[in-house]
């Protein structure tokens, strides 16, 4: 579907308008709603000490936002305020229980504006990122944030009589830095096009990937795609989980018309059923995943198409996740690009690091932590690196994934073996939440630099193993990598190598029909039945394989956009002879600094006294 700058502005303007919200008091970086209802929507900006933020909330009362680690109100850091009788009041708190949060020693909010107007509250406030009130405040990080609300349609009756809020609450994972929309300038003359699901009705099975074919829309000349968006079917947020699109190469692709409109499942149980074209549909271009929001590409950089080295067509990929298996389902959610013949400075792309899908990724169950790594390989990287015109690749985004046991994602750099500070990365990953994530500056990665991408699972309320896998129940860890200029990788990939998981489970011999021949306690099994009676209850089982995933030989894997390439070739992950370790805080050096007066000014006293 493809129209025209000006049909497309009517539509947004007509699709964001509802309620009428006030306009904020000011410019501000980035802005969402809070809640899945709209109701709450929050404006901020920060820079490197300070955030500042407005809140627009469809009440007449009171309203809460809280920063959370667990996404529970025990331990949140509250801030809660309101209008009465055309005076704001806001008040710093912090929660210890399901009960009315207490109210902090230490105010560490500044309120700078606050009024209703056309029935909303809105409240105006500032605060540091990190207070140091570490009893009461949490710091506010890199990565995503768990959040909580909570409104009410009347003021409390006085400042400490905070009414309950009943059902009017909830929560949602948001990035508050680093994610800074900056307000693009449309080109004047830019097109869009939609690539939709075609009222598919979504089988009751409880994961399905469903693929549909796609041409890109035909331009005369070379034009940029800068920014794409979901389109997500009213009813269905908790049902699309994510979506990718693959361009299919090389160019003139394997894949011609006939097969425009194609839908077939991604990964059907019988191999001989998946089109023979899909296996030429590998690279993802364009990520959007459950959280994940609208994104521009910064003005410098933007996707390539109309060339003869750009994809004709494309393969959308929509992973439905339907645990509760209800049938008759429809869909027709998909992903809407924007592009324009104005070019931009670079070609940009998408680079995917991490570890293969398959039953060599390993997760053990009852781990409080696990750690697996996706290493890309040197050659690979280093090639890819020698080919672009900057002899280097720059990075300005990121979105990483993994399942519903990741708890922890970072893609690692390692430069002279020394620990670089993560390219991207969420030190609280949540998977209801991922979205890609602009660096506040690009980041260079150069020949013979190390790039490791490290997922930390938590796996105590399994009882048995978990594989890498597509369903959500299963594995993954990618780390999806947007940069400039382009090159011929697109994938830099690596999987634990069979001699090391088979050491490890004691399996000397195996036939080529994948059954153990010794030892014979062994024997006609799997390494799959093997992996699963092992007693992972054991806590040095579990450290003994942390060390297998971390040291043990790795086989790596390669794509391009003229084919893949897995190298028969084995290599170990080289730890960092120094790691990285995050800058501290100012808060010790400032809990000195206030000592160091208390004492001075106790000394004086004492010296007045003498």
């Amino acid at each position: 579907m493809k129209s025209s700058a000006l049909s497309l502005l009517v539509l947004l303007f007509l699709a964001t308008r509802g309620s009428a919200d006030p306009a904020p008091s000011t410019t501000y970086e980035n802005n969402a709603f809070i809640d899945v209802a709209k109701k709450i929507r929050m404006y901020w900006s920060h820079d490197d000490v300070t955030i500042t933020m407005e809140l627009h909330a469809q009440t007449v009362g009171y309203v809460a936002v809280g920063f959370t680690p667990s996404g529970r109100m025990e331990g949140a850091d509250i801030i809660i305020g309101w209008v009465k009788a055309g005076k704001a009041i806001l008040q710093d708190r912090h929660a210890t229980g399901h009960t009315k949060p207490l109210m902090d020693p230490k105010q560490d909010v500044e309120l700078l504006m606050g009024k209703e107007e056309d029935g909303f509250t809105i409240l105006k406030f500032k605060r540091k990122l990190n207070t140091c009130d570490q009893q009461h405040d949490l710091a506010i990080r890199n990565g995503s944030m768990k959040m909580i609300w909570a409104m009410f349609p009347s003021d409390p009756k006085d400042e400490d009589s905070i009414i309950y809020h009943h059902t009017q609450r909830g929560q949602r994972n948001i990035q508050l830095l680093g994610v800074v929309k900056k307000a693009i300038p449309l080109p004047a003359n830019f097109l869009w096009y939609e690539f939709r699901n075609q009222n598919y009705t979504v089988p009751s099975d409880d994961t399905t990937y469903s693929c549909n074919v796609f041409r890109m829309p035909k331009v005369n000349k070379k034009h940029h795609l800068f920014k794409f968006e979901p389109i997500i079917k009213k009813g269905n947020k908790g049902l699309v989980h994510h979506i990718i699109i693959f361009a299919c190469g090389p160019t003139p692709a394997p894949i011609n018309d006939t097969f425009e409109g194609k839908q077939f499942l991604c990964y059907d149980k019988n191999p001989s059923a998946i089109p023979w074209f899909h296996y030429a549909c590998f690279h993802s271009i364009i990520t959007w995943a459950v959280g994940g929001e609208p994104f521009s590409f910064p003005e410098h950089v933007g996707f390539s198409m109309g060339t003869e080295f750009d994809p004709d067509f494309l393969i959308m990929e929509t992973h439905y996740n339907n645990e509760e298996r209800i049938s008759g389902q429809v869909d027709d959610s998909g992903i809407r690009i924007h592009y324009t013949p104005i070019l931009r400075k670079h070609d940009a792309d998408v680079l995917t690091f991490g570890k293969m899908i398959d039953q060599n990724h390993i997760i053990p169950p009852k781990a409080d932590s696990f750690k697996s790594f996706g290493i890309c390989y040197e050659k690979c990287l280093n090639d890819a690196v020698e080919e672009s015109y900057e002899n280097q690749l720059n990075v300005f985004a990121a979105m990483v994934h993994t399942h519903f046991l990741g708890v922890g994602i970072k893609v690692g750099q390692i430069r002279d073996g020394i620990e670089q500070p993560p390219i991207a990365g969420d030190k609280y990953y949540d998977f209801d939440y991922q979205t890609i994530m602009t660096l506040p500056e690009e980041r260079a990665i150069k020949k013979n630099d190390v790039i490791a991408t490290e997922c930390t699972y938590k796996s105590t309320g399994r009882e048995n193993v978990t594989y890498g896998g597509f369903p959500a129940t299963q594995e993954m860890c990618f780390g999806f990598i947007y940069y400039w200029p382009r090159v011929n990788l697109t994938t830099c990939i690596d999987r634990t190598s069979d001699i090391s998981i088979r050491s490890f489970a004691g399996i000397e011999e195996i036939s080529s029909d994948g059954l153990i021949t010794k030892p014979l306690q062994y024997l006609n099994k799997t390494v799959t039945d093997v992996i699963n009676g092992i007693d992972w209850s054991n806590d040095k089982t579990r450290d003994a394989f942390q060390k297998v995933e971390t040291f043990g030989y790795r086989s790596p894997g390669c794509s391009y956009r003229s084919g893949y390439e897995y190298l028969n070739e084995l290599f170990k992950f080289a730890s960092p002879t120094k790691y990285y370790v995050e800058p501290k805080t100012e808060c010790s050096s400032a809990g000195r600094l206030e000592a160091e007066m208390l004492i001075s000014l106790f000394v004086a006293m004492m010296a007045v006294f003498k």
